[in-house]
């Protein structure tokens, strides 16, 4: 049994070698084990440390089924251990769980590749890839899975599902609680427009999803959905761009969820950049910089269904330039009552080189366009201290800052958002998007 050695004594750690190991050794570090199998057969005493062996490839067709109070990760050097799930139920599994760390480790395969369905998990440095299904689930009840953190992972190339899920199946009570999704890059997941997306977080209480890049998933890069009042969940910081429908999905926050939706960046998403949806009420959303969403007609900027209400809408940034994706406009909502039941304000709404009438807003039904200055008429006095101009980026499109001359800047409502996308504190003036101008 090797030893590894800290300040306060001796942790016990036992390591894996799948070409130089043999599971009829002791799983030290001179005489390490060789399998999966191998661990999962030991019965482990809270605080030990597993350790698989850097540039090695544990055998498909078995599941590392993870133990109450273990830390799994890699020693050695090269590439992190590829754990392969192959045809079991996923690389690695802490279901009904506790007191577990997994990091550093490259899981593959199987029907889900990570299960973190327990309590106090954190996963970290890791990478899930390749299942035919969700890349990484943290899925039950709250009773059963709470406190679960997933920091610094990539998330990718899951063939059929989200690429992280957090839920319960539509019990918008019932599901998860404190759960955080953090600095996670999660890409080209999924393969069925307007279900596989790259994070799903719904059912559940205090969910933080902060700092993502969600790229190229199959529907949507990130949806808040399905949370019931006192929800207090947060999406902020996350960049999401050239997913297959909505960059950012926010349905079905019921009334008192208290879910708060700021200095996000979307751009190039086919459809919308940010669509308040299916009876989202009460929800707020601050300091968005939202660019160019591609696709059909139907697609917008900032797009508001027909059933939410007390929306707060305020301090955005919205723009759709035709010369790049045609007469797409910044707004969309579905209704005069739609219109009127939320607030927008002090947002910059930029509708440049089209060919349409300056129209800035589309309402569905009935069927008409709306130019600013009859946008702001309109029942709600919509955006009555926004701004139609251009938002003068750095670098259009690819440096969002702001230019020191933009009419964007101390244009916001103040006290929204204390800080913006990059942690830079908030002038006692706001500045209109998810990025401050910095001099």
């Amino acid at each position: 049994m090797g030893t590894a050695w800290i300040r306060n004594g001796p942790i016990v750690a036992y390591y894996v070698d799948a070409t130089n190991g043999s599971d009829d050794n002791p799983g030290t570090k001179a005489d390490p084990w060789q399998t999966i199998t191998k661990v999962n057969a030991e019965t482990f005493a809270a605080g030990v440390l597993v350790l698989f062996k850097r540039g090695e490839t544990f055998a498909t067709n078995t599941r590392l089924v993870c133990s109450d109070g273990v830390t799994y990760s890699a020693y050695g050097s090269g590439a992190n251990p590829i754990l392969n799930g192959g045809t079991a139920a996923g690389a690695i599994s802490c279901i009904g769980k506790s007191n577990i760390t997994i990091q550093q480790l490259d899981l593959r395969d199987g029907t889900t590749t990570v299960n973190l369905s327990g309590t106090y998990i954190t996963m970290q440095d890791c990478e899930a890839s390749l299942s035919d299904g969700y890349g990484i689930n943290v899925y039950g009840l709250a009773a059963n899975v709470h406190h679960v953190t997933i920091s610094r992972c990539t998330v990718h190339d899951n063939i059929t599902g989200h690429g992280i899920y957090i839920g319960n199946s539509g019990s918008v009570t019932g599901g998860p609680t404190d759960i955080i999704v953090e600095d996670c890059i999660v890409y080209s997941n999924g393969d069925t427009a307007t279900q596989d997306h790259g994070i799903y977080a719904q059912d559940g209480l205090r969910y933080t999803i902060r700092r993502n890049t969600c790229y190229s998933n199959f529907a949507d890069g990130i949806v808040i959905k399905d949370h019931g009042s006192g929800s207090n969940s947060l999406v902020e910081r996350n960049k999401c761009y050239s997913n297959g429908h909505y960059g950012i999905n926010a349905s079905n926050l019921n009334s008192g969820s208290n879910v708060i939706v700021r200095n996000n960046i979307c751009y190039s998403n086919s459809n919308t950049n940010l669509w308040i949806a299916n009876a989202t009420i009460g929800a707020v959303f601050y300091h968005n910089t939202l660019v160019n969403a591609v696709g059909t007609d139907s697609g917008n900027g900032l797009q508001v269904s027909a059933t939410a209400s007390g929306n707060l809408i305020k301090n955005n940034i919205i723009i759709q330039d035709a010369s790049v994706v045609g007469n797409i406009r910044p707004y969309r909502f579905a209704n005069d009552t739609c219109l009127a039941a939320n607030t927008w304000n002090n947002n910059c709404v930029y509708y440049p080189n089209n060919t349409d009438s300056d129209k800035v807003a589309t309402r569905t039904s009935p069927l008409s366009g709306y130019t600013w200055a009859q946008w702001q008429a309109l029942s709600g006095t919509p955006d009555i201290n926004g701004i139609n101009v251009d938002p003068e980026f750095v670098t259009n499109y690819t440096d969002l800052h702001l230019q020191a001359t933009s009419d964007c800047i101390a244009a916001g409502e103040a006290g929204l958002v204390t800080d913006d996308y990059d942690g830079v504190t908030r002038g006692a003036a706001a500045d209109i998007g998810a990025l401050e101008y910095v001099a």
